[in-house]
């Protein structure tokens, strides 16, 4: 099962997908435990870093598991979820009323572009039959 896991690093696919979880997981944790977005109460804060790390764990997690038909799906799913940053945080930087968390919001508005077009491309190359060279 490691083997999955290990092959899929030695690609760029995986490891851009990674990158852009990352950024996932700064930006929501960011916005749970200093900007306090979804309660100031202690368990409030824990219980939404909690979640943010379950969603970004379960998508790193599944991503290698996936059939390669499928993976174009998971990361649409996270792009999308992405996307509501650009409301939140971008519309706030473009009218010069920015603060604390527009500045990760907007990097993870940005990771929704990244998300959708590794998405694209995924599809792109299941369509057409190829998969990720081994790595050297």
């Amino acid at each position: 099962m490691f083997e999955k896991y290990r092959r899929e690093l030695g690609g760029w696919h995986y490891r851009l997908f990674l990158g852009g979880m990352a950024i996932m997981l700064v930006h929501l944790t960011e916005d749970a435990l200093v900007h306090k977005e979804n309660g100031s109460s202690l368990a409030a804060q824990l219980g939404s870093t909690a979640a943010n790390l379950l969603l970004v764990a379960a998508g790193a997690l599944l991503y290698p598991l996936l059939w390669r038909r499928v993976r174009p799906v998971l990361v649409l799913l996270y792009g999308l979820l992405a996307l509501s940053a650009w409301r939140a945080h971008v519309s706030d930087v473009l009218d010069g009323d920015a603060a604390g968390g527009d500045y990760t919001g907007t990097v993870y508005a940005l990771d929704s572009l990244l998300f959708i077009g590794l998405a694209l491309i995924l599809a792109v190359d299941s369509w057409r039959g190829r998969t990720t060279p081994a790595p050297r």
